[in-house]
């Protein structure tokens, strides 16, 4: 939990614009992280998942699960998680509802 409030951090002081946590499931790094209205964590577990956590939700956390997930896919996931842009004006609303 204390390493994820450190990626928090970084993303509200504008130290960064992507933070990426990995630990056991990944389950309280992400719910840690969505405390804070300008965090959207996402947990992935694939390729295809990041890019919807990209382009539909504006995800500016990357959470793995490191017991989940193989090498791998972790790679898959991370490369696909930074080539992905998101979409704009198109996801905004959706954003901005959450």
């Amino acid at each position: 939990m204390d390493y994820a409030l450190r990626l928090v951090a970084e993303i509200k002081e504008n130290r960064s614009d992507f933070a990426i946590g990995i630990c056991g499931s990944g389950q309280m790094m992400a719910i840690t992280a969505n405390r804070f209205p300008f965090m959207r964590a996402t947990l992935l577990h694939t390729p295809a998942e990041s890019v919807h956590a990209r382009e539909h939700g504006d995800a500016n956390m990357l959470v793995l699960g490191a017991d989940t997930l193989d090498d791998d896919d972790d790679e898959h996931i991370l490369k696909t998680f930074l080539d992905t842009a998101d979409l704009g004006v198109q996801s905004r609303g959706q954003v901005d509802r959450v």
